[in-house]
């Protein structure tokens, strides 16, 4: 009647959930605490079917059920029959600033995800540097956000495709005002202004 299928009606119905867009702090310690828990998370959140993470990574049947009922418990999935899962936690969740998982990513992944030429085949770096004013760097911090929510909605499409037409893809963009500490030792005097 409505001349919709069942799961684009399922899907609907997703979207209407309101899903939690930022971890407790016990959250997120208990994610980084365990490897294979942050990586079961991050792959859920990649829709992932259970079945496909034990094809791919080094984890057991029973490991695997394990990990999604402690997901479960932290209140971050809800765990269907069959080990079907259901996303509780919006894909792009906000990081405690300072937290366990913002101090994870400069520890292990920043470095890491920067240690590349970025000449590989899907890859690209652009590094610009000017002088702005408050108002412009506002603007580019709106952009930012909207390409970041692109990235998201696009994320979202590729959902329905094959995991075989699917590639783990990290974005990472940044901006503030700052001067390279080079330039900075070159300054006649420190540089007194705020930026607020």
């Amino acid at each position: 009647m409505l001349k919709l299928d069942i799961s684009e009606l399922l899907h609907q119905m997703e979207k209407s959930i309101e899903l939690t867009t930022q971890l407790s702090l016990d959250q997120e310690k208990e994610l980084v605490s365990d490897i294979k828990l942050l990586l079961m998370a991050v792959l859920l959140m990649n829709k992932l079917q259970l079945a496909e993470i034990l094809d791919i990574y080094d984890i057991s049947e029973p490991e695997g059920i394990k990990l999604l009922a402690r997901l479960d418990r932290m209140q971050m999935i809800e765990l269907q029959p069959g080990n079907r899962v259901k996303l509780m936690i919006s894909q792009n969740f906000e990081w405690i600033p300072g937290g366990p998982i913002q101090r994870f990513f400069e520890d292990r992944v920043q470095l890491e995800f920067l240690n590349s030429s970025f000449n590989g085949a899907g890859e690209f770096r652009v590094f610009v540097s000017g002088m702005i004013s408050r108002n412009a760097n506002s603007e580019l911090i709106k952009k930012i956000h909207q390409l970041a929510q692109e990235m998201n909605d696009m994320n979202q499409e590729s959902e329905s495709l094959p995991l075989e037409q699917r590639f783990g893809t990290s974005l990472m963009m940044a901006i503030r005002p700052w001067e390279i500490n080079v330039f900075e030792d070159l300054r006649r005097s420190r540089d007194t202004r705020v930026f607020r």
